[in-house]
C-alpha cells in the first residue's frame, strides 16, 4: 500500500499565546489564543464562555463573534464563527473557531507569525493592549 496519511487540519497550526477580546452578543470578553492558522484559531477563555450549550453553534445568531486581536497598526478585528466548544465542570472554557472570509491582514499576520516562529523555534507572546 502507498504513502497515504489523513490529515484532521486543512491548515497548519502555530501554537501562539496570544491576549485577546472577543465580542459575542454585543458583549466583551477576554481569552488567550492558543494556536491559530490560515482559517481557524483556538481561544482559552479568561472566563466561562457566554455559550448556553453546543446547539448555539448551530443556530446562525449565536454562532458567530468578533475577535479582536493585536496587530502592527493597531487591532485586527477579524469574524469567526464557533465550531468547537471545550466543557469542563459543566460550563464551555474553550472554543474552536473558524475565520469567516479571513481579511488578507490576517493572512498577513498568520504568515508573520509563521516565519517568527520558523526562524526564532518560539512562539510569540502577544498581550493585550
Amino acid at each position: 500500500m502507498g504513502n497515504f496519511s489523513l490529515k484532521k487540519r486543512a491548515c497548519e497550526r502555530i501554537p501562539v499565546n496570544i491576549q485577546v477580546n472577543y465580542f459575542y452578543n454585543n458583549e466583551s470578553f477576554a481569552g488567550t489564543v492558543t494556536n491559530l492558522s490560515k482559517n481557524g484559531m483556538y481561544i482559552e477563555a479568561d472566563q466561562n464562555l457566554p455559550v448556553k450549550s453546543k446547539m448555539d453553534m448551530l443556530n446562525p445568531f449565536k454562532s458567530y463573534c468578533v475577535v479582536c486581536l493585536p496587530f502592527s497598526e493597531g487591532k485586527l478585528k477579524v469574524i469567526v464563527k464557533l465550531r468547537r466548544l471545550v466543557e469542563a465542570d459543566s460550563d464551555f472554557t474553550c472554543m474552536g473557531v473558524e475565520l469567516v472570509n479571513p481579511p488578507q491582514s490576517y493572512l498577513k499576520f498568520v504568515s508573520l507569525i509563521k516565519n517568527h516562529c520558523h526562524i526564532t523555534g518560539h512562539q510569540p507572546d502577544l498581550q493585550r493592549n
